[in-house]
């Protein structure tokens, strides 16, 4: 059969199979021990570090841009069930012109470990014009990261 509506159905009900497998369904829910209130943000003599307050996940150091930061948000994400996304403020960059700039820990719900920190976006902080923002890419078990502004790209996978 090279019916593609078939095909497609098919793909679907193979990732919702396989996502229930691992304990996650597509657009599932974040886990009970994935969520701001149980994140918590301690100084150190290098910068800053992200802390689980259970130990569920390990503890990271954040990749800072200047100033101190701060949790945003803590989702699961949409393109993969069993990745979790955390958002954070990362400070301001810029010489003449000032960026605020966000970055998110990957972390891999299943296995509760961290797969890397990105680029989200760069926000103008007055009437600057704005940069071209990072470039995130999809695939199975793979999300690619492209700062097209100052180049370089990140590559995680699960």
């Amino acid at each position: 059969m090279n019916d593609p509506l078939i095909g497609r159905v098919l793909r679907r009900l193979m990732a919702a199979v396989v996502l229930g497998a691992v304990g996650l369904a597509q657009g599932a829910e974040a886990p009970a021990y994935f969520s701001l209130a149980k994140l918590r943000l301690e100084p150190t003599r290098r910068g800053y570090e992200m802390r689980h307050a259970d130990g569920a996940l390990p503890s990271v150091e954040l990749f800072l841009d200047g100033g101190t930061p701060r949790l945003i948000s803590c989702e699961v994400a949409k393109q993969d069930g069993r990745i979790g996304l955390i958002t954070y403020y990362a400070g301001s960059a810029g010489t003449s012109q000032f960026y605020k700039v966000t970055r998110v820990v990957v972390v891999d719900l299943v296995a509760k470990r961290i797969l890397g920190i990105v680029l989200q976006a760069y926000t103008p902080e007055s009437n600057e014009p704005p940069l071209r923002q990072p470039e995130w890419k999809w695939s199975k078990n793979r999300l690619v990261v492209i700062d097209r502004e100052f180049g370089g790209a990140t590559t995680l996978t699960w």
